[in-house]
């Protein structure tokens, strides 16, 4: 579940600011996931891809965000 919220941070997410819940959830639902996976489940490299993606999601789509935000606010002469 963490690695398919993950991806979806990064492909959809660049839309309406989605990056931040789905990024958000994959983060929380990978650090669950890594848990269970280290009292012996299965699934801990997929785990961490999911909380990996998802942090890198928050943090850098919504730096990509505010930049082009403030690119967009000075190219209209306020």
């Amino acid at each position: 579940m963490s690695l398919v919220l993950g991806v979806l941070a990064w492909t959809i997410g660049c839309c309406c600011w989605l990056h931040i819940p789905l990024g958000l959830a994959a983060a929380i639902t990978g650090g669950i996931g890594l848990h269970f996976a280290n009292q012996g489940s299965g699934g801990k490299g997929m785990s961490i891809a999911g909380l990996v993606l998802g942090v890198a999601a928050l943090i850098v789509l919504t730096i990509l965000g505010i930049v082009g935000f403030a690119l967009n606010l000075q190219e209209m002469n306020f």
